[in-house]
């Protein structure tokens, strides 16, 4: 009697394990025409327009224009030039988004993964023809195995589909923008090998930092050399987040620096709004004016003499 319920219940597992393989034979097919690869693909160069909604956030519509060779960014009530690095990048996620997997089919899903109705929707245009339109959700993280590092994904849906996938990257990062972050920061970008002189002139105090026969000289006497550098490194490249598109200057400068090579190359300046907040602009920049604290930005910029020296 053992032996013959031993046998049935081998039979059973046998029986069980053959409709499990079939199942998998017969479902996979349908599964995988199920699952797009691609769910993004754009020829990047076509692209004239992409417009970024986060009407839900409060936030709006923003959009980004091709001019030329640059872009433009906008609001209803606003525009000036985009950072060529944020479009750059932008366009280079947009280039080819691949789903890892789908995560759900149906839209009661939507919200779970943070891909509905009040969701960042992205749409790019060519001209007046729309290339591609989708929603960007939540972000996740995988924990990898062993010691190897996690990985993050994000959740997607195209607009006009109900199916919602994951795709690797912090894909939020590039589209969760607001104007600011997505205008030209730039403050000054200088190259050290093209500076002859920085003329520094304040309230109670000008000096000159000069270059002579390689060496570099403050008012006359001999620079501390590595100071030189650490203050070059500074106004490499610098660039400031926030902005006054309201200020209107109310007469000379508080603070200015001449930065001169051959012939002049960048003219900044600043105005004191109150002991800590200032309002700066460059010619980098024309007529665009930046926030900045007097602990950050202009400590970097509007060194004094003793800097130098020390």
């Amino acid at each position: 009697m053992k032996k013959f319920s031993n046998k049935i219940l081998i039979i059973v597992l046998v029986a069980l394990v053959a409709i499990f393989a079939l199942s998998r034979v017969f479902r996979s097919p349908k599964l995988e025409s199920n699952l797009r690869k691609e769910l993004v693909k754009l020829d990047t160069a076509a692209v004239t327009e992409v417009r970024i909604n986060r009407e839900a956030e409060g936030a709006g519509e923003v959009r980004l224009k091709r001019d030329g060779n640059n872009w433009r960014v906008s609001t209803d009530s606003k525009e000036a030039e985009a950072g060529a690095g944020a479009v750059k990048s932008m366009l280079g996620v947009m280039k080819e988004l691949l789903a890892q997997r789908m995560v759900a089919r149906k839209k009661e899903k939507w919200d779970t993964y943070q891909v509905g109705e009040g969701s960042t929707r992205v749409t790019a245009y060519n001209g007046s023809e729309k290339v591609t339109d989708f929603r960007v959700g939540k972000t996740g993280f995988s924990q990898g195995q062993g010691r190897g590092q996690g990985s993050a994904y994000t959740y997607l849906r195209l607009t006009d589909e109900d199916e919602v996938y994951s795709s690797e990257g912090f894909i939020t990062s590039y589209f969760n923008r607001d104007y600011d972050d997505l205008r030209n920061q730039l403050f000054l970008k200088i190259s050290r090998n093209e500076v002859n002189k920085i003329e520094f002139n304040y309230p109670d105090s000008s000096f000159v930092l000069e270059k002579k026969d390689s060496l570099w000289y403050v008012d006359g006497a001999p620079a501390v050399e590595t100071k030189v550098s650490q203050y070059f490194s500074k106004i490499r490249f610098k660039t400031i987040s926030e902005f006054d598109d309201n200020f209107a200057q109310p007469g000379n400068a508080t603070l200015q620096i001449q930065i001169i090579g051959t012939g002049p190359i960048a003219t900044a300046q600043a105005w004191a709004m109150d002991e800590e907040n200032w309002v700066l602009t460059s010619t980098a920049q024309q007529g665009v004016y930046f926030k900045g604290k007097t602990s950050g930005v202009l400590n970097d910029i509007f060194v004094g003499k003793k800097w130098f020296e020390e």
